[in-house]
């Protein structure tokens, strides 16, 4: 994706911590995963994405996805079920956005056996903070 993306433009730091996870899953799935996170940090007006790759346990891979956007909405940061809600079809937290986008990484994340939880603004960088769980 740094290909993609002119240094100038957004700025990708990623942190291995030596992680390894071996599975197989479909590419398709960890690109939707991928284009729509970097797409909404991109709309969002982020300059910089950070990963994190962990590994909790042996047979587990954990992913924070952070950037320094300009964050969620207010109303989705309320408590847990508000946070849950952007992951619903049809809720959008971009202007003139489908609401497909979020819903579709969670379901691609599934297949894999995988899960996303949004932890909020300000966790890491000062945008939006994922956290995936793939094992």
């Amino acid at each position: 994706y740094s290909d993609i993306y002119p240094a100038n433009e957004l700025n990708f730091v990623v942190n291995k911590n030596s992680s390894t996870l071996t599975k197989k899953f479909s590419i398709l799935d960890i690109s939707v995963v991928l284009d729509d996170l970097i797409s909404n940090s991109e709309k969002a007006g982020a300059k910089k994405i950070e990963i994190d790759i962990s590994n909790p346990t042996t047979d587990s891979l954990k992913i924070l996805f952070s950037d320094d956007g300009k964050g969620v909405n207010n109303e989705f940061l309320k408590d847990e079920k508000s946070k849950d809600k952007i992951f619903e079809l049809g809720i959008t937290t971009t202007k003139g956005g489908s609401g497909i986008g979020l819903n579709s990484v969670r379901e691609a994340l599934k297949s894999m056996g995988g899960t996303i939880k949004f932890l909020g603004n300000n966790t890491k960088l000062k945008g939006a903070c994922f956290e995936i769980q793939i094992k």
